[in-house]
This record gives structure tokens, sequence and C-alpha cells, in this order.
């Protein structure tokens, strides 16, 4: 779904549960109950917002439009915005929101969230403001000036997608108009070193990536509601700049999906705030605010909430699981009678305190920092950076590895930057204080800089880039209030209040939880501060589950993942699907290229044999009715949840599979953790590119293909078997289908009047002639797709 006016009309027709939204023309917005309003009328009321929101900021000359994508990387389903809000209604899904397992069978589980940012300032003439940014797109729910379009919270940056894309830039985005750059993708991101486009990974620029990943940056510099409407007893967070109010801030946003079976229920999301302000901030809190639905848009009023603190005496042994919030439909009964599964938080990441003389996150260890001195600081001009500092700070968990990690402070190998191969880890922090803005196109988290920001890079688990150092605060407040009133992100007083009320260390009060009801998640971690060019970074898993246990199992995989700093088992490479329909069968081909992938976590588990990390081993042809290709997944787990594909069987009812013929074959020696289940690698056939599906085909019926690339795991690092992704989306407006490379769709039927099969110049056996050699075997042409043969 690529077009960004399918996807405004998928909000504007799709959305029926909406409590309130803007009305009007672009400078006299009010709020309506759309509950009450015909679904023609909530057209209306969803366009006239989208319009005016996207008006305004093609109006703002340093912000980028309002856009949308929608991911699907993995069971889940979501649509996201440029703008920090998250949420998918899905017209084929009965508005749910957030889908999950993606199909047509699928209940959503959460309306809008997104993260929060709030601290305590001292405005102009001594007044005590607590300024909170929100990215909520409904009004009823974000922060705008009363009347007008002015959003009063976080904005997207210039710089981080194609100006002429309506998306937001997506890891997995395709090359459509063949100009060598995926559509999504600005041209900064071009390296010069590597004369190619490069994703700026999380831990530098060609690192392991996510099956998919969404990336994008927000600043809350047009925040005037403590600013300019306060006069002098407003808050500027820039002395010299009265355009740029709010707190000063940055936040960059990532957004992970990883199609293993292990982690297909789990949506990571990283966000890192940045002080860009000349400005000490001492209160800061970081946090959320969701709206889960478990059961579907129209069954929310019996949701049920929970949490795990990371002190419950319960969990001393599952400290995996901790850090949880969880809603749950109280009667198991969702929106046509399905029965729901449950829907979690999971608070993996949060500021730390290496100061304070407590162990914050009950690891056993104090103070741990990203940034404890082990080494000199070394100065001097490093390439077009001027005079930066080269901080080497302390790798005290020392899963810093020189043959992997030793790469430079740009964090991309074998581009002979500062740092690589010189034997120690290196982390780069920048500071200009003359330029007004630079743009960089090849460091790991490229983005506009600007005086007095402080930019940091480097080598992977090292410093910023390695997680597990940080005695991080951890969640440290949850309520999960009724929805309705002013418990919405806007009331900058109530969300200040609740994020800033610890109730989840021992001897706090207990948080506020409604149950059976309609609620909200409110949740946060702090105190903390916030030096001017500071970063501090916090990470959540969105996790769902069949039942508690199963949320429980995924949480501790997300939690496994975060721990290897978001490096998990990629899938090879997903070959280049074309089907050709005939009469009563289809003809699928693909290429090769997945047959050089190469997984560096594999690579890495293996140092004594680095080669491992070239680890493809086959591909499973997928065939469907559904183009979600949910009725495929028909393997269960040991405790009977579905879990894994079964392929499309061959008209002699083997596996229409194909495998290299080495080790690997048969069930996998690898068992998926937790799921008492083996991958089949198949029975050594040998690889195939090509394959005729004739069996029961039926002339005139659609079929959905998938050709899925896979690998054979690795019994060193633990990992079972990857398979790539097969996603096919839907716009529900148009109910036209787009194709990622490796599906496609295809009907069969008869040759048309007087159709005439190619073949070869007066060679009707399609034989070649050998022209010269001693071969006497025979080689023929097979025309795989006769309508591209032109005469």
């Amino acid at each position: 779904m690529r077009n960004y006016m399918s996807i405004l009309l998928l909000l504007f027709f799709i959305i029926a549960v909406i409590p309130q939204r803007l009305v009007g023309d672009d400078n006299n917005l009010k709020k309506v109950d759309v509950k009450q309003l015909s679904a023609s009328e909530r057209w209306n009321v969803v366009e006239d917002q989208m319009k005016s929101l996207k008006k305004s900021l093609q109006q703002d000359p340093r912000h980028d439009e309002l856009k949308f994508t929608i991911i699907e990387g993995n069971q889940i389903r979501v649509l996201l915005t440029n703008q920090g809000s998250i949420s998918t209604p899905d017209a084929d899904l009965s508005n749910a929101d957030l889908v999950w397992p993606k199909g047509t069978n699928s209940l959503g589980y959460a309306f809008e969230f997104g993260p929060l940012v709030a601290a305590e300032v001292i405005g102009g003439t001594g007044d005590t403001l607590h300024i909170v940014d929100d990215g909520f797109i409904l009004s009823s729910d974000g922060d705008y000036e009363p009347g007008t379009i002015k959003r009063w919270g976080w904005e997207p940056k210039l710089g981080f997608s194609d100006p002429a894309s309506n998306e937001v830039a997506t890891f997995s985005d395709l090359d459509r108009n063949d100009d060598g750059k995926p559509d999504s993708w600005p041209e900064n991101w071009y390296n010069d070193v590597l004369g190619r486009y490069v994703w700026p990974a999380f831990l530098g620029d060609d690192a392991t990536t996510p099956d998919e990943e969404v990336y994008y940056i927000m600043d809350d510099f047009d925040n005037q509601e403590f600013g300019g409407n306060l006069g002098t007893r407003g808050y500027y967070p820039f002395p010299n700049d009265s355009t740029k109010q709010g707190l000063g801030l940055e936040l960059q946003v990532r957004i992970f999906q990883f199609n293993n079976p292990l982690a297909e229920d789990i949506i990571f999301l990283v966000y890192t705030i940045t002080n860009t302000s000349p400005k000490r901030l001492d209160h800061v809190y970081l946090g959320m605010f969701g709206d889960p639905h478990v059961g579907g848009p129209n069954d929310f009023a019996d949701d049920n909430a929970g949490f795990i603190s990371v002190f419950d005496p319960d969990y001393v042994d599952r400290p995996a699981v901790t850090n949880l919030l969880y809603a749950e439909d109280s009667n198991g009964r969702g929106d046509f009678g399905k029965i729901p599964g449950m829907f979690g938080y999971k608070f993996l990441e949060s500021p730390g305190l290496d100061s304070d003389g407590f162990d914050n996150d009950n690891d056993g260890l104090l103070d741990e920092s990203q940034t404890n001195d082990a080494g000199t600081l070394i100065f001097g001009p490093i390439g077009r950076y001027g005079d930066p500092k080269l901080h080497w700070s302390g790798d005290e968990d020392g899963d810093w590895s020189e043959e992997f990690d030793d790469v430079g402070v740009d964090g991309i190998d074998k581009t002979g930057d500062f740092g690589e191969g010189d034997g120690k880890p290196n982390q780069l922090f920048y500071t200009d204080l003359n330029d007004n803005s630079i743009f960089d196109t090849g460091e790991p988290f490229s983005e506009r800089r600007e005086p007095g920001m402080r930019f940091h890079g480097g080598e992977p688990n090292f410093g910023f880039l390695d997680i597990a150092e940080s005695d991080q605060l951890g969640l440290t407040s949850f309520n999960a209030l009724l929805y309705g009133g002013d418990n919405r992100p806007r009331n900058d007083e109530l969300m200040w209040e609740k994020m800033s009320t610890n109730n989840q260390r021992p001897g706090d009060p207990p948080p506020t939880i409604e149950q059976e009801s309609d609620n909200v998640f409110i949740y946060g971690s702090g105190p903390f501060s916030l030096d001017p060019g500071e970063s501090q970074r916090f990470s959540i898993a969105l996790a769902l589950g069949l039942d508690f246990d199963d949320l429980l199992n995924n949480v501790e995989i997300a939690q496994q993942v975060f721990e290897s700093d978001y490096r998990f088992a990629q899938a090879p490479k997903k070959p280049r699907l074309v089907a050709v329909p005939g009469d009563g069968k289809v003809t699928l081909y693909w290429d090769a290229g997945a047959e050089t992938s190469f997984d560096p976590f594999v690579s890495r588990a293996n140092p004594d044999n680095p080669d491992k990390g070239f680890d493809f081993e086959g591909y499973k042809i997928y065939r469907s009715r559904d183009w979600s290709f949910n009725d495929t997944q028909t393997i269960t787990d040991s405790k009977g949840i579905p879990f894994l594909s079964e392929p499309l069987r061959q008209v002699n009812n083997l596996p229409a599979q194909f495998d290299l013929i080495n080790e690997f074959q048969g069930l996998s020696d690898i068992e998926y953790a937790g799921r008492g289940v083996r991958y089949d690698l198949g029975r050594n056939t040998g690889l195939a590119h090509m394959y005729v599906d004739s069996n029961n085909v039926k002339n005139g019926v659609t079929y959905f293909y998938a050709v899925a690339s896979y690998d054979h795991g690795d019994v060193k690092a633990e990992l079972a078997p990857t398979e790539s992704q097969r996603v096919i989306q839907r716009d529900p407006v148009t109910r036209l289908f787009s194709f990622d490379v490796n599906t496609a769709m295809a009907v069969p039927n008869g040759p048309a009047s007087g159709f005439q099969s190619p073949s070869l110049t007066d060679n009707s056996d399609n034989l070649v002639t050998r022209e010269s050699g001693n071969a006497t075997g025979k080689v023929w042409i097979e025309f795989l797709n006769p309508f591209e043969v032109e005469e």
C-alpha cells in the first residue's frame, strides 16, 4: 500500500469508533462526538482533519509533511505516522486499529497510542511549568491550540524521507521507478564510499537490521503552548531564537519487526531523546499513552489491565517478564464472538542513573554507565568534522569484539574511517558550535545538526550503542484510567501528575487500575536530567499472545532480542517471483539472489568459522486463497498454538520445497525455544528456480503465491531456522493488492482463441543445436512466460 491517497481514503472511510474529531475549515476546527454520526458523516470529519493537518505541515518550512505507512513485517499489522502516532484503522477488520494476527480473521487490539516526554521547567517570571510533548493526531487526544489546527507537540523533521514519497521511510521499501533508491528513502542516505544508498541502522549504517524497520526524527520546536501564548512567563529553550519553543527536544523513532517465528508477535519501539537546547533539563520523564481495545474496536468496555513490577516477588526467578503492562478481555469474547488474545507493553530500556548508589534495575550491579571513562580523549581533525572529540569510554560488560565490532566511528566496515582496525572501541561525540546547519550523509544517525547539538556515533556493543551498560530506572509509574473526559494526552497537568508519581517501587502507593472498562494506559520512567546535547533512550516491546503464558513467552523473547542490541537471526533475502497463469496450472519462477545471503548474527556466534553466516538452505512455496496466507499456518506448537506454516503440496503429495544437497535435512536439530517444534529443512532435493503448480488448480479461481527462502539455523548460536517474509497488502478502499517481490497473484484460464505458444523457428521441440564440442546431451529452451515473448 504505497499510495498516499489510498491511505488517506483508508482513514477517511473506515474509522467508526472514534470519540471525537476535528471538523471545520482550516482555521476554525471544532470537536465532535462521531459516535453519534453516520458513516458518511464520519468520512467527512476525518477527511477534513487530515487535509488540514497535511496542509499545515506543507506550509511549515522546517518540518516534513504528515506521512503514513503500514508495516506488517511479521504477524502484526499497524499503521504509523511520522508524527509519533501509532494506530491502524482497517476496513476489512471492522475498523480494528492494531491487527493481530494479520489476515481476514484477525482482531484489533489498540487504538491510537504514542510516546510522551514531560519536563518541569521554570518560565520567564519564575513560574513552574509542566510541558508535555505528544504526537497524537486525533483532536480528542492530541494537544492543539483551541479552535485551530496548530499542533502543540511533536512534528516530523525534514530530511528523513523522500520529498516525492507520501510514506514514512521503511527498510524494506522497494525501488519501483528503477532509480537505484528505495522510493521512501531520502537522497542524503547515499554513501559516497560504498557507492550506494545505505539504511541508517540502529547499530550503524549497514549493520544487522530487522526484517522491517521504520525510522524518522521529530522535534517539539513548534509547541507554543508554554511559549508565545504566555509571553514573558513562557519557557524559551533557545534564548537567541524565540521561534523555537517547546522543550528544545528531538525524538528519534525506530520501529522494528522480526519475521522469525519466535518474534513474529512482537513490535519493538525504540525512542532516543536529545536535548538540542543550551539549557539543562533537570526533571524529565519519558513514557507513553495507549488505548488498548482487546477484542476489537467495538469490544473495549470489558477490558482488564495489570502489570508486573521488577520488584514483584512472584517473578523474582523470571525477571525477563517484569516491567510488563498487559490488557485482556474479561469475558474472553471479542467482536463477532471471536476469542481474543492478550496485549502487553514490555518496558525494555529506560534512562539510567549512574550516580545515585541504588540498583535501579535490580540486576545486582550499581551505577552502570554508557560513558564511564576508560581511556583518554583524543583530539584532532577527522574527515569533514573539523575538530571533534573521540571519547573512549568503558566497555563494562566486555561484549565489544575486535573481530566484529572494530569498524570505526562511522559504524561501517571497510570504509577506512577513524578507529577502524585499531584494536579498541571508539565512540564519537560531535559538537558544532560554528555552523548553523550541516547535513551529513555518511554517519550512523544521519540528521540535521545545529549549534550546541552533540552527535553520537561509533562502534557496536560500546558506549551509547551498548544498551546493557546502564543502571536503568525501568518502569516507575503506571496507571490504567477510564477513557474519556480529560484523561487524554492533551491534558499536560494530568500527564505530568501520572508520569511523575512513582508507583512501581517497594513502598510506593498502588497505581490506579480500572477493570472491565474502556481504559487507557499512562506510564513513565523518571525523573532524570538532560544536559545540553545529551541523549537518553527508552525502548518498549509491544507483544501479543493467545493467552497469558503465550504473552509471557513472547515477552521473554523480546528481552533476549533487546539484550542482543536488537540483533537477531536474519532470514535470507527474498527471491524475486513471477507467476504465470495457464490452463489448469500456474508456472512460478524466481531468481537465485537469496542463495548468497549472509547472516552476521550467525557469523558472530562462530568466530572460528565466520563463513557459517552464509546459511541459506532452500525454498518453500506457499499457495492460498487468502492473501494473508494465514490458512497455511497449520503446524502448532506443543500448546496447540498455530506456529509454523505448511507449504503447498505437489501432485505426489510431497511438499513444494527445494533445498541444498548437504548435511541439513529433515527436522532441524534446533527446537524453537519454549515451543517444542522443529523446522522441516527439506529432503536434499536440490534447488529449483521454477515450479509448475497443477495440483487441483481450477480455472477462474484467484490464487496467491509466495516463495519463501529459509536458512538452516545454527546450533552454536542456538538459533532455529528462519524464513523470509511473505507480504501482500490490500487497499481497503480500492480493493487493489500490492505485492512484495516474493509474492504474486494468478488466475489460471485456458488460452485465448487463436493463441499460439512461442517456439524456436523450425524447431518444434525447442532443441538447441550443438555448434561445437563433443557433448552428447540435449539442451532445449523452455518458455516459462510465453506472454513475454515478442515476435
